[in-house]
């Protein structure tokens, strides 16, 4: 498939940085979408040194006023996106009752509507160019739940759900725009919060995939036209596991919350 002109929403960091690096290499132009200037800045100065074609907008994408705004400059300069990726998520880490109504309205703004805003003007950007593919970043947590991720887990499902059942709409109304659903498993960004109070436990590190072996999986899914991809082997293996043991990793997701062998033995966190 072509892919010319690529907007990466959360693409100053983690696989979003990682996608962008990728298409860059690639030879296609990317939009890198994000809210931190100072992360923007640093892919653009790796941009400008490998002398790769990237452009960064510092763009708010819950608000659909800007995510709007974002695309008439595209039209604007009469450049066809080919390609759309939801990159964009927080993790939002904590007990249920912790958290307070803001933060937890905040994962399913960022995580959730705002991949649902920006997909109804992708899609319609798209549709009136008669191509195009739109990328939804869910994970193995959209399908596996976990203690201490409830809002994660919350717009993840939710992200699997709208995709699998667009997907089936757009196939049943002959549209041109296709979609893909990415479920990654755990990656080694700074979402994880590897070694922090509530993040992934440092232990468990060499499980960790790096986000560009995640992201180099996309781009060539992209090229053959796959629909759904699972990157990582602990992905593969934890949505293995779910689908013969739909208890068993529910029962062991402790191991997320010890911090060494002799927690776990002791069954404590």
């Amino acid at each position: 498939m072509l892919m010319k002109h690529i907007v990466i929403t959360g693409a100053a960091s983690g696989i979003g940085r990682a996608l962008s690096e990728q298409f860059a290499k690639n030879n296609a132009h990317v939009y890198a979408v994000d809210l931190d200037k100072k992360k923007l800045a640093e892919l653009m100065t790796w941009a400008d040194q490998h002398d790769y074609s990237i452009e960064s907008f510092c763009v708010d994408v819950t608000s659909t006023t800007e995510v709007q705004s974002f695309i008439d400059q595209m039209e604007t300069k009469k450049i066809r996106i080919d390609t759309w990726i939801n990159g964009a998520a927080v993790s939002g880490l904590g007990e249920f009752q912790s958290l307070t109504s803001d933060q937890f309205d905040r994962v399913m703004d960022v995580n959730l509507h705002s991949v649902v805003k920006s997909t109804r003007l992708a899609l319609k950007h798209m549709q009136k160019n008669g191509f195009g593919w739109i990328v939804n970043m869910a994970s193995v947590a959209g399908f596996v739940p976990a203690p201490m991720m409830s809002a994660y887990n919350l717009t993840k499902h939710a992200i699997v759900g709208f995709t699998r059942s667009l997907q089936l709409e757009m196939k049943m109304t002959g549209s041109p725009v296709k979609l893909m659903l990415v479920s990654p498993g755990f990656v080694e960004t700074e979402i994880i919060n590897k070694g922090q109070e509530l993040g992934f436990p440092e232990w468990l590190s060499p499980i960790l995939a790096k986000p560009e072996v995640v992201a180099a999986e996309i781009v060539q899914a992209l090229r053959t036209g796959k629909q759904e991809i699972t990157p990582t082997l602990n992905g593969k293996v934890m949505l293995g596991i779910n689908r013969l043991f739909p208890t068993l990793l529910g029962k062991n997701s402790r191991l997320l919350l010890t911090k060494n062998w002799k927690d776990l033995l002791l069954n404590r966190y």
